[in-house]
């Protein structure tokens, strides 16, 4: 049986302009982190004390006082009126009324803090440099220090379900908890790359990170793919029910129907992009470096994807027990594919090949039971998709 199998597809940036518009904000600091305390009413933070306010769903901002003008890289709501920011020197404000004032709250530790959030109105957790994590259980009137298992910078937090929590950060550091944050344990990423964010979708979660690295895996972590975006950072990543973006340094934005085929976005702004959020299947915003906030009301990339899509490689038969063939549309043009294998953490694996036609090759392979990444380069599009020995 022939399947098309796909992870990753990269082509020349689809300019989508028309898709995004600059939204002008009253300030031009650093923007760092975005949230939404309900459908209209969006909250962004940001260096030197920065808070933006909208309640017209990204249209318009406005600039909210700010207890201190320490830098903020972090906010979350636990309901529409009670929300929390964090950022330097343990940095920890909230809000009682939708993010229009703001007041500090005392923090235990005095590092830079770089996430928050809260899986329900009484419980929350915060992330931060030194293997900072802070726990609270009274719906962030008090926070307590929790014993992480590392000293390196903590990124993001993620909660799965069933008290089930996820931490990404640097030197490939990804935490996990199963009881609410109480106590942690370190998973092997495979990796000493700088995590930026994690995200679990549909059946699977996904860390992205530096130099554009991409992990798969199941949520233990037993099971892991890696493989490479982009040549940038990627700092982070959002999805609706239909569509996801994640976005990085030096104006850096790829496009996704499913996590598993990426293509890049080409907007006219090469400011580093520090958060992405989707509010619904429609509209998102991106905010980054020198005040940008960017809006779209049109999903971010149209049918670029879609497009894409239809110039899928076809891989079979896969599973296989060393034998596969190869075929692909004329779309990719006659110049003969690069074609290179490797396992999970990049290496690469011997193999040989031989032609059929100009759209069709055969490769032949003599590897232990496994899965492992078949790359296919083809002028301006390179996939990578996923092949099983048996």
């Amino acid at each position: 049986m022939k399947n098309k199998l796909f992870f990753i597809a990269f082509f020349l940036p689809f300019c989508l302009s028309s898709q995004w518009d600059k939204i002008s904000v009253p300030t031009n600091q650093t923007l760092n982190a975005i949230a939404s305390p309900s459908a209209s009413s969006i909250i962004i933070v940001g260096d030197s004390g920065t808070i933006l306010k909208s309640t017209n769903s990204g249209s318009s901002f406005n600039k909210i006082s700010a207890p201190n003008v320490l830098h903020l890289k972090a906010v979350t709501f636990s309901s529409n009126n009670i929300g929390f920011a964090v950022g330097s020197a343990g940095t920890i404000i909230k809000s009682n009324n939708g993010g229009s004032s703001w007041s500090s709250v005392s923090s235990p530790r005095d590092v830079q803090l770089n996430a928050i959030t809260f899986y329900d109105n009484s419980n929350g957790l915060i992330a931060g440099n030194n293997g900072c994590i802070l726990k609270t259980t009274d719906g962030g009137a008090h926070w307590t220090n929790i014993t992480s298992t590392t000293v390196y910078l903590l990124n993001k937090i993620h909660y799965l379900s069933n008290n089930s929590v996820l931490i990404c950060g640097a030197n490939g550091v990804l935490l996990h908890s199963s009881n609410g944050g109480s106590n942690w344990t370190s998973y092997n990423s495979g990796t000493t790359r700088y995590l930026s964010d994690v995200l679990r979708y549909q059946d699977s979660l996904l860390v992205l990170g530096d130099k554009g690295i991409a992990l798969r895996a199941n949520d233990d972590f037993s099971t892991i793919t890696k493989d490479s975006l982009c040549i940038e950072q990627l700092i982070s990543i959002s999805c609706s029910n239909e569509r996801c973006l994640s976005v990085g340094k030096s104006g850096r934005i790829l496009a996704s129907l499913d996590t598993r085929t990426w293509i890049p976005v080409a907007l006219p702004y090469q400011q580093d992009y520090n958060d992405v959020q989707y509010l619904n299947d429609t509209v998102a915003i991106i905010v980054g470096t020198e005040g940008l906030v960017l809006k779209t009301t049109k999903g971010g990339f149209g049918n670029a994807v879609e497009e894409i899509q239809n110039m899928q490689i076809t891989v079979y038969p896969n599973p296989s027990q060393g034998t596969f063939n190869i075929e692909w549309p004329s779309a990719f043009g006659e110049e003969a594919p690069k074609i290179s294998i490797s396992d999970n953490y990049g290496n690469a694996l011997p193999f040989s090949l031989s032609a059929i036609s100009k759209q069709h090759l055969i490769i032949y392979v003599n590897f232990e039971p496994g899965m492992y990444l078949l790359h296919f380069s083809s002028r301006s599009k390179v996939h990578t998709t996923k092949i099983i020995v048996y």
